[in-house]
Order: structure tokens, then sequence, then C-alpha cells
């Protein structure tokens, strides 16, 4: 979707790391679940695990809810903005492209995520 004043699309075009691996086999979603009642990343976590098991419009919407209502919280990380900003764009980009986007795009969104609970658990 682009406009007439700007015509990039608005998502990155995740298809210029088509030849990337985002092997996601050393991703475990479950590692940080300790505190998981407590951690403001529950749901988003949630829904994460949802989209890779199937990407619908609502947990797409859902994605984007959860992204919004951190970003208050974490406003003064740069680090912490950036991985919201990149999920934010993937989930944009799978909302997009639909059932026609690229395979790496849900990979790298559980890497993104994986990175992002890792670095906000990190001391």
């Amino acid at each position: 979707m682009t406009n007439q004043r700007n015509p990039q699309p608005e998502y990155e075009d995740l298809t210029r790391f088509a030849d990337e691996n985002f092997d996601s086999d050393e991703v475990d979603l479950f590692q940080f679940s300790g505190n998981s009642e407590t951690s403001p990343l529950t749901k988003l976590k949630s829904v994460i695990l949802s989209l890779e098991w199937e990407i619908t419009d609502e947990y797409l919407q859902e994605l984007a809810e959860e992204l919004a209502a951190l970003t208050p919280s974490l406003q003064d990380d740069k680090v912490a903005k950036l991985y919201l900003q990149g999920m934010g764009k993937i989930g944009k980009y799978l909302r997009l492209r639909g059932a026609h986007a690229h395979a790496n795009a849900i990979k790298l969104l559980l890497r993104y995520f994986y990175d992002f609970e890792s670095i906000l658990n990190s001391p």
C-alpha cells in the first residue's frame, strides 16, 4: 500500500532478507517464563505463539495492540523501542501480504521477540 506523496510501501520489504537463515531452532519462548503472571510481556508472548500457529487478522490486531500498550512504559529504552518497532513492522507486513508473506517473516518475528525478552530479562 502506497500513498501519492510517498511511493514507498508503508512496511519494509522483508523479502530482501529472503536468502537469510532465520533459524528459530534455538529460540525457546518458554525460557523466561518464571514470572509469567507479573511480566508485562505475557500477553505479547501469547499473541506471538498464537501467530506462530496461525496468522489471523485477529492475532495481528492483538499484536499491534500489545506493542502499543508496551511502548509508553519502554519509551526511554532505545533498544526496547527498536525491537517494538521491528515487531510492529513485521506485523504490518504480515497483515498486508497475508498468505503471500515470505515464510521467514514469522521466524523473524519469533527471533525479534526472543531477543527482546532476553534483553528485558537480563540485568
